[in-house]
């Protein structure tokens, strides 16, 4: 981001200067007086420089709104699922989690970083992983919109790595359709009865899947999720 401020100034300090002079030789072409060729040439420097300068701002603010937690945001989520993995004295849990109305990526990183809070607190644990799931029929598949894992004393997972890092926010903006939804439950439904003798008939079960969800066969397919880190953490 400092890098992007930075070309943006420049930018922003640049063009306006070439566009004005620019602008002040076209007007040259003209009859106009010189002290109204360079109002115009300076006129119309000012006014490239505003317009960059007011998209510069709307872009740079809606970024740092997409990132910051601080934002009030009441996001209502229920538990799904808990898994202990504790080792070695160390207590660490994870929290399958559903929030139907987190649809944006700065909603997500809100509601699994609430949970993972509201949890620490409820038990006490050393660490507190929280996986959001698109919905509850594909829950225990492991394909999250978000996870959020939650070290108080800033240790990591195993507890023996402390950065001071408390957080570990990641998210997507996915949005799971009903058919792709539909799609993964056949999938991993069917998948057995087309693996017979150790050879997956990988093109078969996606025939099958495609005819029964009345699709075509390039609808049908194991989605890729790609969870980026989030960068605000506010920790």
């Amino acid at each position: 981001m400092d890098f992007m401020v930075f070309f943006y100034i420049l930018f922003l300090l640049i063009a306006p200067f070439y566009f004005g002079r620019f602008a002040f030789k076209r007007f040259s072409e003209t009859k106009y007086t010189k002290a109204i060729r360079i109002l115009g040439g300076i006129s119309s420097g000012f006014l490239a420089f505003l317009l960059l300068f007011i998209i510069g701002a709307l872009l740079f603010i809606d970024d740092e709104i997409e990132n910051d937690l601080s934002i009030k945001t009441d996001i209502h989520y229920t538990i799904f699922s808990k898994n202990d993995f504790s080792f070695n004295g160390r207590e660490r849990l994870r929290f399958v989690i559903i929030a139907p109305s987190a649809f944006s990526k700065i909603q997500r990183a809100i509601v699994v970083k609430k949970a993972a809070i509201d949890l620490q607190v409820k038990t006490n644990a050393d660490l507190i992983d929280v996986w959001l799931a698109a919905d509850e029929k594909i829950a225990n598949l492991s394909y999250q919109l978000a996870t959020a894992s939650y070290t108080p004393d800033g240790c990591g997972n195993s507890g023996e790595d402390c950065d001071g890092n408390q957080f570990e926010i990641k998210v997507t903006d996915k949005i799971f359709t009903d058919l792709e939804i539909s799609v993964l439950l056949d999938w991993y439904k069917y998948r057995d009865d087309f693996n017979q003798s150790s050879v997956f008939d990988e093109a078969g079960l996606k025939s099958y899947i495609a005819e029964k969800n009345k699709t075509t066969v390039e609808n049908v397919g194991l989605p890729f999720i790609y969870l980026e880190l989030f960068e605000n953490q506010e920790q």
